[in-house]
Formats: structure tokens, sequence, C-alpha cells
């Protein structure tokens, strides 16, 4: 059964999503500690800024109880703050809502392209950890493809909006206009590229890049027009900056309310506007208790990027009845998935009759040649393909009339069939979880 288990910017405040944000080696360990849970079978993790999504498959129904109690004993979340603020999927409602994420009808900002390269991301690295089988890689698999689609047959991506660009958005509505303002961006990530690309074409009067690695940094400076500093030097900057944009990526704060406190005493009450889209966040929310100083994380992101919003809006219709239809593909694929044992039995079952049948009349016949007997097996299983042809298809088709289970159990009981049960994931793979870590490392992010 499928489960997912979710928290996005809708429901669940930035306070507690950021708890909750996982990136390289907390990813890959979490994945592990779930599929060590007997409910989980496979496992997948997408941690974004804006949503944290567990989705599980297992032998029962236990799966969200499974995801529950990993984020109990992890993380201190107990039920009652899951039920505030989760929200809980399973099967054809979890299979549509990876769909919709995937293609970014789920995203605060709607049809923004990251998304898709996240999930991408997220998949590989359940790959690696071996936590996704036959059933997970195919929905994923499929997931993407039918975002591909969505973007390319409907005008969802035609005015591509996101995350980073909504930033600079905001701070074109505080400033008006940003030409000859300067700024002070702390993270040279992929994020923070998006960013300083937006920025350079507003004709900003300088950009400082600052980063842990510096030759990031400096990449990202001399490709935008800007100019790069080492970590250490960047606080300096704070006193004669306009605006500072946090995209880090650092498990906690890089900029403290005592370091910002200090750079105020040299503005001499200049204001001071600092967007963070960091999640953990990168600047102490405390912040915004300074005088002239104006804190955005975010969340004050929703509702900012409304360019071509009706055109969008129009778009994701579109998408959405695609993605309904990649849905029902999906789903007939995983019902012919379920029957494929039964049918195997079933024929099994059938040959083995053939050949009991052959050998029990064969004596009747005489001395045969070797080309008689090979004929005459041949005549015995081409019979027997024959008349499982249209119950075989009938099968098949058995789940798009909602008719799979009925059928199932009726052919079960009728010949006394046996069916094998075989797990998904890769025995190897369930070998490598149960010798793996059994604690989760806390921090571990990569440097900004």
């Amino acid at each position: 059964m499928l489960t997912l288990v979710g928290l996005n910017h809708r429901s669940a405040p930035l306070d507690l999503r950021e708890r909750l944000a996982m990136s390289g080696q907390d990813t890959r360990l979490s994945l592990e500690r779930l599929c060590s849970d007997p409910a989980v079978s496979e496992a997948f993790i997408l941690s974004t800024c804006n949503r944290v999504e567990f989705l599980v498959r297992g032998p029962t129904a236990d799966g969200g109880a499974a995801i529950d109690r990993y984020l109990e004993s992890e993380y201190g979340l107990d039920r009652a703050l899951l039920d505030r603020h989760a929200y809980r999927m399973v099967e054809r409602d979890a299979i549509r809502h990876l769909f919709r994420v995937t293609a970014g009808l789920d995203s605060m900002i709607l049809g923004e392209p990251q998304i898709q390269g996240q999930v991408k991301d997220a998949f590989a690295m359940s790959r690696e950890a071996g936590t996704t089988g036959v059933v997970l890689d195919r929905l994923l698999q499929h997931a993407l493809s039918a975002a591909k689609r969505a973007r390319s047959e409907t005008g969802i991506s035609r005015h591509p909006v996101s995350v980073a660009s909504a930033a600079v958005k905001l701070a074109n509505k505080i400033f008006g206009k940003l030409d000859g303002r300067r700024v002070l961006m702390l993270g040279a990530g992929k994020m923070g590229e998006l960013v300083a690309r937006h920025l350079h074409r507003q004709g900003i009067a300088e950009l400082i890049v600052c980063g842990r690695r510096f030759n990031n940094a400096d990449r990202a400076a001399r490709r935008f027009g800007g100019r790069a500093v080492h970590w250490d030097d960047g606080l300096d900057h704070l006193r004669t900056v306009d605006i500072v944009i946090g995209c880090t990526g650092a498990p906690r704060p890089v900029l403290t309310r005592d370091q910002v406190a200090q750079a105020l005493r040299a503005r001499r009450s200049r204001a001071l506007f600092l967007i963070d889209i960091a999640v953990p966040r990168d600047i102490d929310p405390a912040v915004h208790t300074l005088e002239n100083v104006y804190l955005y994380d975010i969340d004050a992101l929703e509702g900012v990027v409304d360019d071509n919003l009706e055109e969008r809006r129009s778009a994701a219709r579109l998408a959405q009845r695609l993605i309904d239809g990649e849905v029902d593909s999906f789903e007939r694929w995983r019902q012919s998935r379920d029957v494929a044992p039964l049918i195997a039995a079933l024929r099994d079952e059938f040959f083995a009759t053939g050949e009991r049948e052959l050998e029990r009349f064969r004596s009747r016949l005489g001395p045969l040649t070797e080309a008689q007997e090979r004929a005459l097996r041949e005549l015995t299983r081409a019979m027997t393909r024959k008349f499982l042809d249209r119950p075989t298809r009938y099968l098949r088709d058995a789940g798009d009339r909602g008719e799979s289970e009925r059928i199932a159990s009726l052919l079960l009981k009728m010949f006394d069939l046996k069916l094998s049960d075989k797990e998904t994931p890769r025995e190897d793979d369930r070998k490598r979880r149960k010798n793996g870590p059994q604690r989760l490392l806390k921090g571990g992010r990569d440097d900004p």
C-alpha cells in the first residue's frame, strides 16, 4: 500500500518545516531508518524549501504509522502536532499528489520549474540508498515524465517563475526599482546562482557574493558581473549594502541579531532589508526586532509574483487534466502488475495439467519418433495458450472495470492456485539497510 505524509507552506509554519529540512547524508540516513521498519518496503523523501514529504510502500496499511514513529523518535514530533500540520494520503490520492507536486501545480509559486529537478535529485538519492523497488521506481519515473509532458504540452512553463525570481521581485516592490542598489548575497549554490541571474537583469549597482567555498562564490560573481568575498569578510559589507539575500542551505542561522546590530551602528539609521529564502533559515528571526531592519522569510514570497498569473492558472487546469490521465495510466500498470502473479500461476497450473494428461495418454499412442513427441507437446502447449488467451486479457483489463480483486479471489478458489510471495526491493538493498546506520546524524548539510 502506498502512503504519503507531508508538511508544506500551506499546512505548517516555517519554524516546523525547518526542523524537518534535510539534505545529503541526512536524507540517506532517514531513508534507511524508515526502511528498517517492518511496515515499509520502499521509501522516498522529498525535502525542499517549501515542503517535506515522506512516501512509503508497504505490505499493509501501517506505512503512515511507521512514518509517525520515525518523526517522533528522530524529531520529537508527536501525533497531535502532526495531526494539526501534516496531510496524509494513500493509494491514488498519494499518486496524484506526487504527480501534481512534480509538475509544479502544488507549489507556492504556481508552475515554478525547480521542483522537477528537486524530485529528480531526491529520486536519485533514494535509488542510491537502495530504498526504492519496482513500484516506487516506476512511480517516480512516471511522475517525472508526466511533469515533462505538462511543461511541453501546456503553457505552464511559458513564463517561468521561481523562488529566486520572487525574491528579486519582492526587492523590486520594496525599492520601486533596483538600479543603483548594492546587494550582498549569502550563498553561491544553485539557488544563489538563480538569484544572481535575476539581480543582474535588474541592473543593480553592485553584487557581492559571499560563500564558504570562495571558488564557488567567485564563479557565480564573475558570471553575473559581481565580486566574491571570503566568508569572514562578508559581515563587513553589512555596513554598506541595501539588501541582504540569504540562500546558503546551512543547518542553522549564519547571520545573528548581534552581528546585524553591530553593523547598524555604522549605517547611521539607513534601513537594511533582508530577504531569507533558505530553509532552515539563514538569518536569525530575532533580527526583525532591530530598528530600521526589515526581514522577509520565504513565506513572505507567496503572492509576490502575480505576473501572467491568470495565464498560468489556465495552463495549470490543462496540465491537471493531463496529469489525471497519466495517473490513470500508472494505475493501469500497477493493476496489471497486481494480477501478473495470478496470471503466471494460472498459466503454470494449465500447462502442468496439460503435461500430466499428455503423459497419461501417451502410452496409448504406441512408439513415437522424436519429432512426433515434440509435435505432440507443442500441440498441447499451443492449445493451452489458446484457452488462456481470452481469460488472460480479461484479467489484465479487469482493473479498469474495478473487478480485479473479485475475479482474482474467484480464480484462486476455483483452481486452488498458490501465488509466490516476492517483495519488490532488491534483496541486497534490504541487507544493506538492515546493516546500515541505526542513528540519524543531525546536521551534515552542505556548506553554503
